[in-house]
């Protein structure tokens, strides 16, 4: 899952056989669903959406700098 602005990115990962399925909400529900559908099964997939929270740095809920599982920081480091 990446924002579409991301193109070196994306292009890094083609080259190492991945597709990339650009989704947008200019797209309509049953088209952006068909694509998802398509893609279902590959091993390989980029879903890629128009966005700019990640440029912003400000690590809000929906940057992609955010991770997703954090360590306790009662807990020293392994």
């Amino acid at each position: 899952l990446l924002y579409g602005r991301n193109q070196h990115t994306i292009g890094t990962l083609k080259d190492y056989g991945f597709t990339e399925v650009k989704l947008s909400s200019v797209q309509s529900r049953d088209e952006r669903r068909d694509k998802v559908q398509a893609a279902i099964g590959q091993e390989k997939v980029i879903y890629s959406f128009i966005g700019s929270e990640l440029s912003r740095a400000r690590g809000g809920p929906r940057c992609l700098t955010m991770p997703l599982k954090r360590q306790s920081l009662n807990t020293p480091a392994a």
